[in-house]
């Protein structure tokens, strides 16, 4: 049953678990999909996680769903670390971010293409 609440793919390495991110961060529900599957395609999905990640990306862009500007700074390293995710995820999930602070849909065109980088670089 643990693994059914708590799976590992969604756990960091120092317990910290992806709600604990989405919650901090305060991203909607389309945000928080987008860093679900970026930070578990290695563990589960891979290039089909990467794929999902890619239809919310699309999603925020076409419905602008940017929501409130974060009332703090995210750290990006921190979460690229902490769940071992690869550099393009990261930078996906930065841009995203970056998108929602500043209100700029550039961020998410660029969002995009880092997931598809990494879905080449990865699965093609």
């Amino acid at each position: 049953m643990e693994e059914l609440v708590h799976p590992q793919r969604y756990v960091g390495k120092n317990g910290k678990e992806v709600f604990d991110i989405i919650d901090e961060w305060e991203l909607n529900y389309y945000q928080g999909n987008v860093v679900k599957y970026l930070i578990r395609y290695r563990n589960k999905g891979g290039k089909q996680d990467l794929e999902k990640a890619l239809v919310y990306l699309r999603h925020i862009l076409t419905e602008n769903e940017l929501g409130q500007r974060f009332r703090r700074l995210v750290d990006f390293e921190y979460l690229q670390d902490e769940f071992d995710i690869g550099l393009n995820a990261r930078m996906a999930i930065e841009c995203m971010v970056r998108a929602k602070q500043t209100g700029m849909w550039s961020y998410i065109d660029i969002a995009i293409e880092y997931v598809k980088r990494e879905i080449k670089q990865r699965y093609e």
